[in-house]
């Protein structure tokens, strides 16, 4: 899983596809239940289908992000994931946007994200 640090609070991740994507999501709830102190981008751009247990390690962290203060987006979603994420209620849930750089702007504005 590549992993960048955009600013001093925002790590970018660009996700594996699966199935590894499972391993490295699980690995990265572990490190955030220790010790969060940033906000979360993550690249879907090798993302083409999503299993029920990477859903359920996506709302993982996001709960976790949630509860140290810290925010989760998604960029570069492919319209047939984002459909999933729609179909499933979960477009409600998590924030999108279209590339790092526009999720750094919905991470500062803390608003409407780029599917809204």
């Amino acid at each position: 899983m590549e992993m960048e640090k955009l600013t001093e609070d925002v790590i970018y991740i660009v996700l594996p596809p699966e199935p590894r994507v499972r391993e490295k999501l699980k690995e990265l709830n572990e490190k955030v239940s220790k010790d969060c102190d940033f906000n979360v981008v993550i690249d879907f751009s090798y993302i083409e289908i999503l299993s029920s247990i990477t859903i359920s390690n996506l709302i993982t962290l996001q709960n976790w992000l949630d509860k140290s203060g810290y925010k989760l987006v998604f960029c570069k979603v492919a319209v047939v994931t984002k459909c999933i994420f729609d179909v499933a209620g979960l477009d409600k849930v998590f924030k999108f946007a279209d590339d790092k750089f526009d999720a750094l702007s919905v991470l500062k504005q803390g608003g409407p994200t780029a599917d809204s």
